[in-house]
């Protein structure tokens, strides 16, 4: 129950503000197909991770479950990182050596 808890509050938090940054640094032509795609993923993540976590945890696979979010949260901020070094000259706004500032 406290887990449930704690992921309807993370999902309540971070849903709105993935999906106002995301349609910030889309074009005004992308807005739709970027928010309609990034809805889907969502949507279709919320239906398969309980099935994952649940197959995850009857196997006794915790620290997998720990590690695979830990490690493509890893790649990400890499490629964060490597796509405001690469384009240097022009960076992403509200991006400040790869952090948020806004």
């Amino acid at each position: 129950m406290l887990a449930s808890t704690a992921a309807a509050f993370g999902s309540g938090v971070i849903r709105p503000t993935l999906t106002s940054l995301i349609s910030q640094h889309a074009g005004s032509e992308e807005q739709g197909v970027v928010l309609g795609l990034t809805q889907s993923l969502m949507s279709i993540t919320a239906i398969v991770m309980p099935i994952v976590a649940g197959v995850l945890i009857e196997h006794r696979w915790l620290a997998v479950w720990a590690w695979v979010p830990a490690a493509a949260a890893l790649c990400g901020l890499i490629s964060a990182r490597n796509t405001v070094r690469a384009g240097a000259d022009t960076p992403m706004p509200g991006l400040a050596g790869g952090v948020a500032i806004d």
